[in-house]
């Protein structure tokens, strides 16, 4: 197994579980809302399903998960007002690990049917570019970047996922345990301008 495909492997185990959100919208236009995000997310494993995608390519996985994330955004501005009521959000995709076991694994992450928690339709999909060491005294860390786009009629996505695995001396193994990660979408074209980045911690 390759050092990539180790990575990927050792961070999807690590995401199961509920993680605490922390998210901030920017909008670089006024007609957007901009604001920050509290919440969580969930994931939880599930059978792969098998299918037919719209483009009519057979899809299946190794592994797959349902993410479902809950919780509070409070805009801070949108069309010159400020001082704008909270109101809850909730989402729902599912990812999916693929070709898990070769040189370039990936994940794919698709939208559901709304009201469902059936796959709809592709997001994106993002694979490993860079897995860097960082030593330090007591603790080591690798630093798994990823990184993948989408395009949504004419606004691009441009996401980056950044996931921490971590060891200490206290770890009764040699294995590594995902700490934290983010995850960063640029979204540029004629009906938006933002950067939404979102940071996802333990539940203590």
């Amino acid at each position: 197994m390759s050092q990539k495909s180790s990575a990927l492997t050792t961070l999807w185990q690590g995401l199961q579980g509920t993680w605490q959100l922390k998210r901030k919208l920017h909008s670089m236009s006024v007609a957007q809302p901009s604001g920050n995000c509290t919440g969580t997310a969930l994931f939880t494993a599930r059978q792969p399903a098998v299918f037919v995608d719209g483009e009519g390519k057979l899809q299946n996985a190794s592994k797959e998960m349902l993410y479902s994330e809950q919780g509070d955004f409070e805009m801070t501005s949108m069309n010159g007002m400020t001082n704008l009521p909270k109101f809850s959000f909730s989402r729902k995709y599912v990812w999916r690990l693929q070709d898990e076991k070769s040189v370039t694994p990936e994940i794919s992450i698709w939208f559901v049917k709304p009201g469902t928690e059936q796959i709809d339709y592709l997001f994106h999909k993002f694979v490993v570019q860079d897995v860097m060491e960082d030593e330090k005294p007591g603790k080591s860390s690798i630093v798994v970047e990823c990184s993948g786009g989408h395009l949504c009629v004419e606004d691009y996505y441009s996401s980056t996922y950044t996931f921490q695995l971590s060891k200490t001396p206290t770890n009764m193994s040699d294995n590594f345990t995902l700490a934290c990660w983010t995850m960063l979408h640029e979204v540029r074209g004629p009906q938006k301008d933002q950067v939404i980045e979102t940071e996802l911690f333990p539940i203590c």
